[in-house]
């Protein structure tokens, strides 16, 4: 293994139980029906230099009959071009999708429990050669949209670029930001569509992804749109929020998605100078933004709704 680029770990359902627990479990259980169940569910997954994302799966020991310690064994190697370096990763929510990011400026979406590569993108295919920086696209940040059943990358051409579960680019923001992406990641992740990003000029952005749901199959006029409560009325303390039916709405995603354009780019909310070049930026519950820089100190933002 060479140098670690980033660690993902699983959020949901291989935390909840040992690992071994489950794996008797289903294995007693197709037991009985005359199956045997040999898939191993991973836990963690470490991404490097050497093209290869590692997968490493929770292994409980029993120490002294009544304490257990955990240990990591590999369980799978999701192996990337050559000469490629993995610079990023996410695992969605559902602990179902999970994309890489890699110095040939692609993306590729895999199985997180079969390791099966399920799409591939090469960033620079949506690229407008007008506003081509001089760093390639290289994909330096990924993260998922909670809400939504898309992906946000972070390039090193200061561009960010946004694709689906199919491995189809739904959308661009070429000048995201006047250098590199250091990173990017979902705010207010319990209301709709806002995405932070920040990138080495020192920009933080706030971005209103649900200002995309407008695109329809029929090109709807402004009149024609259907309204739903938005990131922008909740950061700025609108009125006019009425209540959803959460289902109702992804199923709406869903269909919008289908339809969205290459050229169409979210509309920003807030933007600020940090000062200082940015290293990572990850999002704390509901209002704040930490940030890691060039300095030894982390810096919290905090954003009220409707201040």
């Amino acid at each position: 293994m060479d140098e670690i680029n980033q660690i993902i770990v699983a959020s949901l359902s291989c935390n909840q139980l040992p690992l071994e627990h489950k794996q008797k479990k289903h294995h007693k259980k197709n037991k009985k029906a005359g199956a045997v169940d040999t898939k191993i569910i991973p836990t963690v997954a470490c991404a490097d230099d050497t093209g290869q994302v590692n997968l490493w799966r929770r292994h409980q020991r029993i120490a002294d009959g009544s304490c257990t310690s955990p240990l990591f064994q590999p369980c799978q190697t999701l192996q990337h071009n050559a000469d490629t370096l993995v610079l990023s990763c996410a695992l969605d929510d559902h602990d179902k999708y999970f994309v890489t990011g890699t110095s040939d400026c692609c993306v590729r979406i895999w199985s997180w429990t079969t390791g099966q590569l399920l799409s591939q993108s090469n960033v620079t295919a949506m690229q407008q050669e007008q506003s081509q920086l001089y760093n390639p696209p290289m994909i330096h940040s990924l993260t998922w949209m909670p809400s939504f059943p898309c992906f946000v990358a972070g390039c090193g051409d200061g561009s960010l670029a946004i694709g689906n579960t199919q491995g189809v680019w739904l959308s661009r923001i070429d000048l995201a930001h006047g250098a590199a992406v250091a990173a990017c990641c979902p705010f207010a992740t319990k209301e709709w569509g806002c995405l932070a990003s920040t990138g080495n000029d020192g920009r933080i952005v706030l971005w209103d992804m649900q200002s995309l749901l407008w695109s329809s199959k029929t090109n709807a006029t402004n009149h024609d749109r259907k309204q739903s409560m938005s990131c922008r009325s909740w950061l700025f303390g609108h009125d006019s929020i009425r209540s959803i039916n959460h289902d109702e709405e992804i199923l709406t995603l869903n269909d919008t998605m289908e339809s969205w354009s290459l050229q169409q780019e979210p509309q920003t909310l807030l933007a600020w100078d940090h000062g200082k070049k940015p290293n990572d930026m990850v999002h704390a519950p509901e209002t704040a933004l930490l940030l890691a820089d060039t300095s030894p100190d982390i810096t919290m933002y905090t954003i009220r709704p409707g201040s």
